[in-house]
C-alpha cells in the first residue's frame, strides 16, 4: 500500500509596533508679540503595526507574507512665533508683511505723527465704502490713498495696531492735525479700548499703496 506522509504544518504571527516622531517646524505670527509664541498644530506621534505570517513545515520556512497598517498617522507639530513689538490690536495675521524688531522690512514710505481711535454702530460703512470693521482706519487719502496696505506701531514701541486698511477719512486727518484714527470696533468694550488708546504717537508703515 501506498503510504501516507504526515507533514506538520507551523503557523507562526507575529506583530510589531513601530512609532514614527513628529517633526516640529515654526513659523512667524505678526500678531504675537516678540518672545511668545502658541502651537497652531500640536503634534502627535504616527503608529504602524507590522504583521507577519510565517509558515513552516516540517519546520522548514516555506511562506512568509507581511502586512503594514498605519493605526495613528503622523501630525507634524506647528508653533507660531511672535514678531510683533507688542501684541497688535488687529488680529489679521498678514504674514506678507515682514517684520524685524517689530517693524515692516520692505514698504513704500512711512507718516509718522499722533493716532487717536474711535468706534462706529455695527454695519457702519466708511467714506470709501468698506464696512468698517477692526483693521480698517480712517486717513487724509490725498497723503495715504484708500486701499494703502498699513502696518501701524507706536513711535515708542509701547502700542501696536498693526495690520490695517487704508478706508476711512474725517475732519483730523483732512487738516493735517492727526495723520491716522484707528477703527477699535462698534461694542462698549471696543468704546472702552478707543478710551484707553487716546492719542498715540505713531509710525504709519504704508506696505503697499492703494488705488482709491
Amino acid at each position: 500500500p501506498a503510504e501516507i506522509k504526515v507533514s506538520r504544518v507551523e503557523i507562526k504571527t507575529e506583530v510589531q509596533e513601530k512609532i514614527i516622531p513628529y517633526q516640529t517646524s515654526t513659523v512667524t505670527s505678526n500678531i504675537l508679540a516678540i518672545g511668545e509664541s502658541e502651537v497652531r498644530t500640536k503634534g502627535v506621534n504616527g503608529k504602524t503595526t507590522t504583521t507577519t505570517i510565517t509558515t513552516y513545515i516540517d519546520g522548514v520556512k516555506t511562506d512568509v507574507k507581511k502586512e503594514t497598517k498605519v493605526v495613528t498617522k503622523k501630525v507634524d507639530e506647528v508653533i507660531a512665533e511672535g514678531a510683533a513689538i507688542v501684541t497688535p490690536y488687529c488680529k489679521i495675521d498678514d504674514t506678507s508683511i515682514v517684520l524685524k524688531n517689530g517693524r515692516p522690512v520692505d514698504y513704500e514710505y512711512i507718516v509718522s505723527g499722533k493716532a487717536t481711535a474711535y468706534t462706529a454702530p455695527d454695519g457702519a460703512y466708511t467714506a470709501s465704502g468698506r464696512l468698517a470693521e477692526i483693521g480698517t482706519v480712517a486717513v487724509n487719502p490725498n497723503v495715504i490713498p484708500y486701499g494703502s496696505k498699513l502696518y501701524i506701531v507706536g513711535q515708542y514701541d509701547n502700542i501696536c495696531y498693526g495690520y490695517a486698511i487704508a478706508a476711512d477719512t474725517g475732519d483730523g486727518m483732512m487738516d493735517g492735525s492727526i495723520p491716522v484714527d484707528v477703527y477699535m470696533g462698534s461694542t462698549e468694550e471696543h468704546y472702552g479700548d478707543a478710551c484707553a488708546w487716546g492719542l498715540q504717537y505713531v509710525d504709519i508703515y504704508v506696505i503697499e499703496v492703494g488705488n482709491g
